[in-house]
């Protein structure tokens, strides 16, 4: 009897100590799989508004005739987007944000994050070429990010993206 309970004493824990692994597995791959949801959805969601910009003629957003505005030592860029809005593109908190205000009224902007409270924006940049009229290049704007879950920093991922607005601006 006392060899029988060792037996299922040590099959028990055995047990216990697998269902234990495999499910810290399971919360890691979640987490992954979160983690790569979330840059998806920002990757993309930047990358449409950044390819749908105006050129801002009347400077109601940024200078005159410009087409992006790099702002806060790089971390964050504003445009005129495709509906007349003042749009941008931040890092505050950890998260990145998007504030848009109708083109003459910032007062009225409205911010909303991008990314979930389970993700930490370590490092978000913005480059800008092209947008001098005598260089015949197509603006272009570049984002960098550096992101990874709260839980586990292990997970780190380091993505850039370069995206030109759709509408043509040079001389062909």
């Amino acid at each position: 009897m006392l060899v029988a309970m060792m037996i299922f004493s040590v099959l028990l824990i055995a047990f216990l100590n697998l269902f234990t692994s495999a499910f810290k597995n399971q919360q890691k791959a979640l987490d992954s799989v979160e983690l790569l949801n979330s840059i998806s959805f920002v990757t993309e969601y930047t990358s449409r508004a950044l390819r749908m910009v105006q050129i801002d003629a009347e400077g109601v957003c940024i200078p005159r005739a410009k087409v992006f505005k790099i702002t806060a030592n790089g971390t964050s860029i504003k445009f005129l987007n495709s509906r007349g809005e003042c749009q941008e593109f931040y890092l505050e908190s950890e998260m990145m944000k998007v504030k848009k205000s109708p083109a003459n009224q910032p007062s009225l902007a409205i911010s909303q994050p991008l990314t979930s409270n389970k993700i930490i924006i370590e490092d978000l940049t913005f480059f800008i070429s092209g947008e001098d009229k005598n260089d015949e290049l197509q603006p272009k704007a570049t984002f960098v990010l550096k992101i990874r879950t709260k839980k586990d920093y292990s997970q780190i991922i380091n993505i850039q993206t370069s995206v030109s607005q759709r509408a043509l601006d040079v001389v062909y």
